[in-house]
């Protein structure tokens, strides 16, 4: 559950550089948002992500890479 903070910092993220944790590996990518929530695009395929938080209440996002989402 992410507080009215973190959801702040969310909107203003969208559209600039962010480091997203993909499949356990880090990258940076642009986030965007559109009418199925945030996303980045990722070997040019939309790919969705989420934000989360760790024990400090840092937020950062993660997302799953395209190849293994089709085997879930």
């Amino acid at each position: 559950m992410l507080t009215d903070r973190q959801q702040n910092q969310i909107n203003e993220l969208i559209g600039k550089k962010v480091k997203i944790v993909i499949s356990f590996k880090s990258h940076v990518k642009v986030l965007r948002q559109d009418e199925n929530g945030l996303y980045i695009r990722f070997k040019n395929q939309r790919v969705p992500c989420k934000p989360d938080t760790n024990t400090l209440n840092i937020l950062f996002f993660t997302a799953l890479d395209p190849k293994y989402r089709k085997l879930i």
